[in-house]
This record gives structure tokens, C-alpha cells and sequence, in this order.
């Protein structure tokens, strides 16, 4: 049998498919069109924007604490990364100018 096919396809030939067929499937992705991390649902995000707000006083760190005591795993990063979040919060992203320097230095 394999005598009879080896005047169609050279080893040349198959090593290329193989090749070509590793590349391909290491190449793409689970979905190329959607790159990188999924979003967040919804639900979690709206959750953390009312804990936030309803806590001014709360950081990040206490809101993701309050989220697994719910029971609902999320990053850190989710947290503090949301765009909303900050908005809401006076002198968000505001940093204290002695932070860093001993307070005889500030100023």
C-alpha cells in the first residue's frame, strides 16, 4: 500500500503539513478575535462601584476582602483597576505631597 502512495506525496511534503499544522494550532488562540483576559460581569463590577461608594472610607484591599466573604472570587486588580471606581471618590488619585519624605522634610 504504501509503495502505491509513494509516487504522490514526497517526505518533504508531509513534513511541511506537519509543520504547517503545529504553527496553526499554536498560532490561534481559544478565540483570536477576543485577545487577553475577559471582561468582568456586570453584576461583580456594579457591586463593586455601590461598595465603594456606599464606603468612601473603604480601600481596595477591604472591598475585595467584603467580596470573597460573599463569595465572589475575583483579582485584586479587579478592584483597583476599575475606571469608575475613582471617579466617584474626592481627591481620587490625589497623592499626599510628604509621602515618601520624613514630615520635617515635606513641604
Amino acid at each position: 500500500m504504501l509503495r502505491r502512495l509513494r509516487p504522490l506525496v514526497r517526505p518533504d511534503t508531509v513534513l511541511r503539513w506537519h509543520r504547517d499544522l503545529l504553527a496553526r494550532r499554536h498560532a490561534a488562540g481559544p478565540d483570536p478575535s477576543a485577545p487577553g483576559r475577559p471582561r468582568t460581569v456586570h453584576s461583580i463590577r456594579a457591586l463593586v462601584l455601590r461598595l465603594a461608594r456606599e464606603n468612601p472610607s473603604w480601600g481596595y484591599r477591604r472591598i475585595h476582602g467584603e467580596l470573597l466573604v460573599f463569595g465572589i472570587k475575583v483579582a485584586a486588580s479587579t478592584v483597583w483597576e476599575d475606571p469608575a471606581r475613582g471617579r466617584d471618590r474626592p481627591g481620587a488619585g490625589a497623592r499626599p505631597r510628604h509621602l515618601g519624605r520624613p514630615p520635617a522634610f515635606a513641604g
